[in-house]
């Protein structure tokens, strides 16, 4: 199948019938983009699906209770290409990916397919991916989401960092 027909809304509205998240499907309710932390979360998402079987993440569904809800005023404006030029200050390989929003019962999700990364190595870090945390003393704190030269695929539902 070609990675546009990944998301036409007869392919989303077969994630609908999942009620957990799996190796290939992962749901979050909010997109969140425009914090530093929030960035370096999705691309590490991106990654770990490339380095894994390829997958999806659906923005639009609650947590709990995989209820199919729809993106509201509390997530970010979605622009794909500054997903992609986030992506490009991590890692030095392309990963196929398509993504885009999806209309479906009157409810707007966003939703992002990523290829397997087709390789006999797997993608690392080429970057540490590093967020500043201010504590309530008026300290600074640095936070890492992943480690340059680190690798993490998918495991169940967890990314986790592969030996």
């Amino acid at each position: 199948m070609e990675i546009e027909q990944r998301l036409t809304i007869n392919e989303i509205n077969k994630l609908k019938e999942f009620r957990c998240e799996s190796t290939n499907v992962d749901f979050k309710e909010y997109f969140h983009f425009t914090k530093q932390k929030d960035k370096l979360e999705v691309i590490k998402d991106i990654v770990s699906f490339a380095n894994t079987r390829g997958g999806y993440i659906i923005y639009g569904v609650k947590n709990q209770t995989f209820e199919w809800v729809g993106l509201d005023d509390e997530s970010d404006e979605i622009d794909d290409i500054r997903i992609l030029g986030e992506l490009q200050k991590y890692i030095q390989e392309n990963i196929e990916f398509v993504a885009g929003q999806i209309e479906i019962d009157n409810n707007i999700f966003y939703a992002i397919y990523i290829n397997q990364y087709d390789s006999d190595e797997l993608i690392q870090f080429t970057e540490d991916g590093k967020w500043v945390k201010h504590l309530k003393n008026g300290n600074d704190e640095i936070k890492y989401v992943f480690r340059k030269y680190s690798i993490y695929g998918r495991e169940g539902t967890c990314n986790i960092p592969v030996n």
